[in-house]
C-alpha cells in the first residue's frame, strides 16, 4: 500500500506542476479536437478519485453533489470555471494525498 500512496503523491505533484503556471484562460480553453479543458480534467481526476475510494466504500466524498455531477464521467464543461473555483479545485486536488493518508490511519 505504501508504494501506491507514494505513486499517488508523485502523480498529484506532477499534475499540479503542469497546471500551476497556466492562466485561468488557458485552463478554461478547450483545445481543438477535444471535448474538455484542463481545469475540467483536474476536477475530473479529483471527483474520480473520491468516487472510487470513498464512494465505492460507502463513505462520504467530502465534495458537494453538484460539483461531482459537473465533473464526473460523461460530463462536459458548461462554461468557464471562475478564478476562485480554479483555486479551490487546485487546493482540493493538492490535498487528495494528505486527506487519504489521514483517512487510512
Amino acid at each position: 500500500m505504501k508504494s501506491e500512496l507514494k505513486l499517488l503523491k508523485v502523480s498529484i505533484a506532477n499534475v499540479l506542476n503542469i497546471v500551476d503556471g497556466l492562466t485561468d484562460d488557458q485552463l478554461n480553453q478547450i483545445p481543438k479536437g477535444s471535448s474538455n479543458n484542463l481545469i475540467w480534467h483536474l476536477a475530473h481526476l479529483l471527483v474520480t478519485q473520491k468516487l472510487l475510494i470513498y464512494g465505492l466504500s460507502d463513505n462520504h466524498l467530502n465534495l458537494e453533489t453538484d460539483f461531482v455531477e459537473r465533473f464526473r464521467k460523461g460530463s462536459y464543461p458548461g462554461g468557464d470555471v471562475s478564478s476562485n473555483e480554479i483555486n479551490e479545485i487546485k487546493l482540493k486536488f493538492k490535498n487528495l494525498y494528505s486527506d487519504l493518508e489521514q483517512d487510512l490511519k
